[in-house]
């Protein structure tokens, strides 16, 4: 599937999957493991969208955040892929 498929449209379909999916696809194989890796900031961004994690796809980053949540709640939030994890 990611030979064969454009980038975009796995980053999509991967933005519906629950985030302990995410977590656990790298482990698949060395092709997931790459491409999540490389891709992890789109991956998580679009996890975070979907499943409201984040009020709006105007969000560019997360330190934009800080200024909509407490502090206390991005404790330990540095990127995407934290976020979603924190949730």
């Amino acid at each position: 599937m990611l030979k064969v498929l454009p980038v975009e449209v796995v980053l999509e379909t991967l933005s519906y999957l629950p985030v302990q999916t995410l977590r656990n696809l790298h482990l698949l194989s060395q092709d997931w493991h790459t491409f999540i890796t490389t891709n992890e900031t789109s991956v998580y961004k679009n996890a975070a969208l979907l499943h409201g994690y984040t009020p709006s796809s105007n969000v560019t980053s997360v330190s934009e955040l800080r200024s909509i949540y407490a502090e206390r709640s991005l404790n330990g939030v540095e990127g995407w892929k934290d976020l979603c994890e924190s949730q």
